[in-house]
């Protein structure tokens, strides 16, 4: 999402505005006023980092509704004098406040936190959250709008990282070649991100999100986490559980998975996701396939393209196995999806408009516009860099062909048939610092851990792992093919609520 700007407006346009009742003036003007900074709970920190909780949040209106603010941080917990990073914070503030801050991540790693609070959060959350709870969404540390991961220079560079070079085969491109190419990606993070690039794990981020507690005035930390969203709240929950008020972990990444458990893992939850798009033609829910049997051949005609890799974007992208995965997995997130992928697959319109088409819907998957631009701020390039700051990569050939073999086993139709080893994050300037050990918290409220049955992305053993290691985990069953339960149905909505605003976490299937 694009950094937003503020609106100048004139005293005519006021004025016309005052005069065709769109509210009275005052009215109006009030809600372009800043707010009150925020006053920090005077609790000292860690020592040697006092400074950081003392901080206070100088909050400026910056949309309708929303106030953003930017603080600083410690580039590194463990080293009081290494320098400052920024954190760019957005607040839609309660129209009752009753109950503090509700922190809110939207997964990733990579996505936004701002962004994620300058929409509409009614998709998520109720009217009588949203009225008592200030709403604070952040971009963690490399995201966004605070301090960044800087890797590829240009789109094309960034083009070249996602979907290789144009022209260039997957056959004619030797292992020596993915070295050099993964090297020079890494060299470039490192020399355009600097210090920073070691100091991008989801643990520093628990610590980040504590001080921001701080900072808000609260006491006690209220959060809803969501996919990704949910590891930093697993890692918060380890160094802070007696200063969690509220937890919702929705979406859940079971904390002693590494990195092959959930690549095999999501290769099931998709494949899953897949089958049930495959059902739904047989019982007459497709649009465009009269059965499953059309679906499966439309299937084939696609995977046969990509394979030959004899085909080419309108702009001159290959169209690879890797390109069809990413079209295929980014429509099965959500059955309301399903229409899409339906034209993904359509076998009524020629190889070209297929290819794009495919193209299309993974250049939104990448945040990528049509004109070949990046719009999605640094995503790509956060998601790597921390998933390799906190996974590590597979690059054993005996291990990559192991997962290659498991990946077709358990996913058939959607599996990798071109795994190759993650050379970018073996590279990577640091170890992974996950410790792959189960979560533990005893001091902590119940925790509300909410699973969705048919979640390809973060399936629901997740939630299930998560909500058993946990003291006081509290599991939430939700039936369906969706990643993310929250504000699915009336159940979900009333099992967020209870929990919210009456501390009432309660077991629930929905």
């Amino acid at each position: 999402m694009r950094r937003r700007k503020l609106i100048a407006g004139s005293l005519a346009l006021v004025t016309a505005l005052a005069l065709s009742g769109c509210a009275p003036i005052g009215e109006w003007l009030a809600s372009y006023a800043d707010i009150e900074p925020s006053t920090p709970t005077g609790e000292l920190g860690p020592e040697g980092f006092e400074r950081y909780y003392a901080q206070s949040a100088v909050w400026e209106w910056c949309d309708t509704g929303l106030y953003c603010a930017t603080v600083d941080a410690p580039l590194d917990w463990s080293n009081s004098e290494a320098g400052d990073i920024e954190l760019a914070l957005a607040v839609r503030p309660a129209t009752e406040p009753t109950h503090g801050s509700l922190f809110v991540n939207p997964g990733g790693p990579g996505a936004s936190g701002v962004a994620l609070v300058s929409g509409d959060v009614s998709g998520f959350l109720s009217d009588e959250v949203q009225a008592t709870y200030d709403i604070v969404g952040w971009d963690p540390r490399g995201v966004g709008q605070s301090t960044p991961v800087t890797c590829a220079q240009s789109d094309e560079e960034l083009d070249g990282y996602l979907f290789g070079e144009p022209g260039t085969e997957s056959s004619d491109v030797t292992d020596a070649d993915l070295r050099a190419s993964a090297r020079e990606f890494v060299d470039a993070c490192i020399d355009n991100t600097g210090e920073l690039i070691r100091h991008l794990d989801t643990i520093t981020t628990a610590r980040d999100l504590d001080m921001l507690r701080a900072i808000v005035g609260d006491t006690h930390l209220n959060y809803l986490g969501m996919s990704y969203g949910t590891e930093i709240g697993s890692e918060y929950l380890r160094l802070f559980d007696e200063n969690v008020g509220h937890m919702i972990l929705d979406g859940v990444v079971d904390p002693t998975a590494t990195a092959e458990d959930m690549i095999i893992a999501q290769a099931r939850g998709f494949e899953r996701a897949f089958v049930d798009y495959l059902d739904s033609c047989d019982s007459g829910q497709c649009e465009l396939f009269a059965s499953r049997a059309e679906l499966e051949s439309a299937m084939e005609r696609i995977t046969a393209l990509a394979e030959s890799e004899q085909h080419v974007s309108s702009d001159g992208r290959t169209f690879t196995s890797a390109v069809l995965r990413i079209a295929i997995a980014a429509n099965l997130y959500d059955e309301g999806l399903w229409g899409a992928l339906d034209d993904v697959l359509d076998p009524t319109v020629d190889s070209d408009e297929t290819v794009n088409r495919a193209f299309a819907v993974a250049d939104e998957y990448y945040g990528r516009d049509s004109d070949g631009t990046y719009s999605g701020q640094n995503a790509i390039e956060a998601f790597v860099a921390v998933s390799c700051a906190d996974y590590g990569g597979v690059v054993e050939p005996d291990r990559v062909a192991a997962l290659q073999a498991e990946m077709l086993e358990v996913a058939p139709l959607t599996g990798a048939r071109n795994l190759v080893p993650d050379y970018v994050c073996a590279f990577w300037p640091t170890e992974p610092t996950r410790s792959f050990t189960p979560v533990s918290a005893p001091d902590s409220p119940d925790i509300l851990v909410v699973g969705t049955t048919g979640d390809p992305a973060t399936p629901f053993e997740g939630a299930e792992a998560v909500a058993a290691q946990l003291e006081h985990g509290v599991l939430v069953s939700v039936w369906g093919t969706n990643h993310v339960a929250a504000g699915r149905n009336t159940c979900v909505i009333g099992a967020y609520d209870r929990y919210l605003l009456e501390g009432i976490a309660r077991s629930a299937s929905c």
